[in-house]
């Protein structure tokens, strides 16, 4: 189809013959079709609705002031002629023959899609068209009414998103309500270890009491053995130091009698030098000197008999300091063995006491981390319950979003729908 010039192409309003055609085949009497047209052009103009003329190839023939601003121009000269189609975007190319056809076939139709203006900017628009079959200028075309929708797709699309947010703010809190409970279920189980601590704590300090007061026990029955062991220590002490002083009194008397015997031998040598020179110079005196010799020899032989006294004495003495001395090796044996069996069951006690002391640290510092664990567990909730709260206001604060986007919405589509009936 050829394209007029913009001088030939007439807008909406039909010249006065056109006019007068259509008052005549409507049956209008008595109206000025100039006036009449001029009345028509100014209301199709000047109207808000955005209203174009388009051929069936999708050329411009006619543009109201609405829809000069949308498309951006200053002048008609701009756009009368141009391709609407050009201004499509994207597939929204191939849905003009099938929008042409629906609107040819049924009178009227509609299509969504965007269209860049003059200067590039992409806006969303709802194209509603009305067949134009029998123009005066013998063109196919369509009355198309131009909505901008750009801010209900806008307004859409941010009710997307804040649906997307609000899907994943309550995904947050679904996962925060998991971790709470999973918090919750570690203080529990933390609780019961506790508690377990709590009870093996009490066995340990009942068993460390039992344990204190049978070493108690053992100690005082110990104490009383070392006493008695002590005591008969002191006896045998006491019985040795006796031994000790009989035999000190039985070697001054073995030392008398070694020395008397010295000085009987003395004597008995002074006496037969005596006797010899006597026997020598007097021989008158031999029978006194032998009845002299033999008191001598008779002391001699009483002195030997009181020395072999002396010396079964010594004997008697010695054996005696010998059990003496096998009795104090045998008590200072027993007293060894006893002390090393009581210092043996002291370190058996003293090795189960520290066992027992041990058992009770690790048990004290076990209670001490579950303390700590519990108040880091307490700290970790508190945490999560503020992340609630703020999760919670943060979803109040998105509700009241969406219900402020549901109402702008709602004022939209009333005013949209406005505007269609209109």
């Amino acid at each position: 189809m050829a394209v007029k010039s913009p001088a030939d192409v007439v807008t909406f309003p039909a010249s006065g013959a056109a006019w007068n055609k259509v008052a005549s085949q409507s049956g209008v009497a008595g109206v000025d079709p100039a006036a009449e047209s001029e009345r028509l052009r100014t209301l199709l103009e000047k109207q808000p609705s955005c209203l174009v003329r388009v051929g069936t190839d999708g050329t411009l023939l006619a543009v109201n002031d609405a829809a000069l601003s949308l498309i951006g121009a200053q002048q008609l000269a701009q756009v009368l002629g141009t391709s609407l189609v050009d201004r499509f975007r994207g597939e929204a190319v191939n849905l003009w023959a099938d929008f042409v056809h629906r609107v040819s076939s049924s009178g009227s139709g509609s299509v969504e899609c965007e269209i860049n203006d003059l200067d590039g900017t992409c806006r969303a628009v709802l194209l509603l068209g009305v067949a134009l079959p029998n123009h005066p200028d013998g063109l196919g075309s369509l009355l198309v009414s131009v909505r901008d929708v750009s801010a209900a797709r806008r307004l859409e699309t941010s009710l997307q998103a804040e649906e997307g947010r609000r899907r994943s703010i309550q995904a947050a809190l679904d996962d925060a309500t998991a971790e709470l409970r999973q918090l919750r279920a570690q203080i529990e189980e933390a609780a019961a270890e506790k508690h377990q601590l709590r009870e093996a704590l009490d066995a340990a300090v009942s068993h460390r009491q039992q344990m204190t007061s049978s070493v108690a026990t053992s100690l005082g029955e110990e104490e009383s053995r070392r006493r008695s062991i002590q005591a008969a220590l002191d006896e045998a002490t006491g019985d040795l130091q006796q031994l000790r002083a009989q035999l000190e009194e039985a070697e001054v008397e073995k030392r008398q009698l070694h020395a008397a015997l010295d000085a009987a031998v003395g004597q008995r040598q002074q006496m037969a030098s005596s006797v010899a020179t006597s026997l020598q110079e007097e021989e008158s005196r031999h029978r006194s000197t032998q009845a002299a010799l033999h008191e001598v020899t008779a002391n001699m032989r009483q002195l030997r008999a009181q020395l072999e006294e002396a010396e079964v004495e010594k004997r008697q003495l010695h054996a005696a300091l010998d059990a003496a001395a096998i009795k104090h090796h045998q008590v200072a044996s027993s007293v060894t063995t006893s002390l090393q069996e009581e210092e043996s069951q002291r370190q058996s006690i003293q090795v189960a006491l520290d066992d027992a002391t041990a058992n009770v640290q690790q048990l004290l510092a076990q209670s001490e981390q579950v303390t700590v664990e519990n108040r880091q567990l307490h700290a970790a909730l508190d945490a999560a319950i503020a992340q609630r709260q703020q999760v919670a206001s943060s979803l109040a604060k998105l509700t009241r979003a969406l219900s402020i986007a549901v109402d702008a919405t709602s004022v939209t589509q009333q005013v949209l729908e406005r505007q269609a009936l209109k």
